[in-house]
């Protein structure tokens, strides 16, 4: 959707509707194959198959055994989470808050401070990777959901995302101490139909 809203004209190729493709890769296991047989190295594997999406703001476990809603994750894992990629688990989290003080400046976060050790980071760049690790380190931004895809199917999906839980949760602070309830009212309208269109591809378009 975000490529047609850029250029109508884009040609897009899509191998789960191709019955070549499907027919040579029924499944995940047969992509795992064939990624061994040519020396390509993926974080999944046969005995945990679901996938990892990763980038600065977040990773997503999908796919796999995930689908199964009652499949609780493994005992020493968020679901996958070998390496512990942004968080870790509750039990293994300080016994101890981090105190930390966020500014703003016309909405944007401008500086995160430490009460504890006296940190401070200005950059953007620096602050959002400081409220990860921090953040991470505190077993926050773990949620488990089942989305429902703008092509009505349904998928089960495990996301970390300590920066960014911390962030909207200082901003929806910060936004009742200085925004009247009406305004709130008309935010929380617009906020779901933008989310909306984002989530299922017209971002694009809307710029």
């Amino acid at each position: 959707m975000c490529y047609l809203g850029m250029d109508p004209n884009i040609q897009c190729v899509t191998l789960w509707r191709d019955p070549v493709y499907c027919e040579k890769f029924p499944g995940r296991q047969e992509l795992l194959e064939y990624a061994t047989s040519k020396g390509i190295q993926v974080t999944a594997t046969k005995k945990h198959s679901y996938s990892e999406d990763e980038n600065m703001m977040h990773i997503s476990y999908e796919s796999g055994e995930l689908e199964d809603p009652s499949f609780p994750g493994h005992a020493h894992e968020y679901p996958g989470l070998v390496l512990k990629k942004k968080s870790v688990d509750i039990e293994d989290c300080p016994d101890t808050p981090a105190n930390l003080t966020i500014g703003f400046e016309k909405g944007t976060p401008a500086f995160v401070r430490n009460e504890d050790d006296g940190t401070v980071i200005e950059d953007p760049l620096e602050l959002f990777q400081y409220l990860n690790k921090i953040g991470g380190e505190h077993g926050v931004g773990r949620i488990d959901i089942v989305e429902n895809r703008f092509v009505g199917m349904k998928s089960r999906g495990c996301y970390e995302t300590p920066a960014g839980t911390i962030l909207y949760s200082a901003k929806l602070d910060l936004e009742l101490l200085t925004m009247d309830r009406e305004v709130m009212r008309i935010r929380d309208q617009l906020s779901m139909k933008y989310a909306e269109l984002v989530y299922n591809g017209y971002w694009y378009p809307l710029s």
